[in-house]
């Protein structure tokens, strides 16, 4: 519980707490047992930036102990910290996977910006 920043919560009931409190317990409960293998379904969603932070260090831990973890999400941050290999997906379909180098090779890094102006008649 330490290690997801519940040390605090041992005594309070998991009903009573915060939605992103809960989200922290899930996370804790899944690694119960030293399972070889952890899916987690977009892990920091609803989370403040520094307990996604605490997250994101607790599962690259877990990557150190050797586990293998698939992780969904929409934070490209998130993805870019915590993945060895990224499948990008959409409406269903694989649409490029690689490493976070090679995707940003692949696909440009950064934000693009069109800008159409329009005569005004004045």
């Amino acid at each position: 519980m330490e290690l997801v920043n519940l040390k605090k919560s041992l005594d309070e009931k998991i009903s009573s707490l915060s939605g992103g409190m809960q989200r922290r317990v899930s996370i804790a409960l899944a690694t119960i047992g030293d399972p070889k293998i952890l899916i987690f379904d977009e892990p920091t969603t609803g989370l403040d930036p520094e307990n996604r932070h605490d997250i994101w260090e607790f599962i690259n831990n877990l990557k150190q102990d050797g586990r293998t973890i698939l992780l969904t999400t929409h934070i490209l941050e998130e993805a870019d910290i915590l993945s060895d290999r990224i499948c990008i997906m959409s409406y269903g379909q694989v649409k490029i996977t690689g490493t976070s180098s090679e995707l940003k090779r692949k696909i440009g890094s950064g934000f693009k910006l069109n800008i159409i102006l329009k005569e005004l008649n004045e």
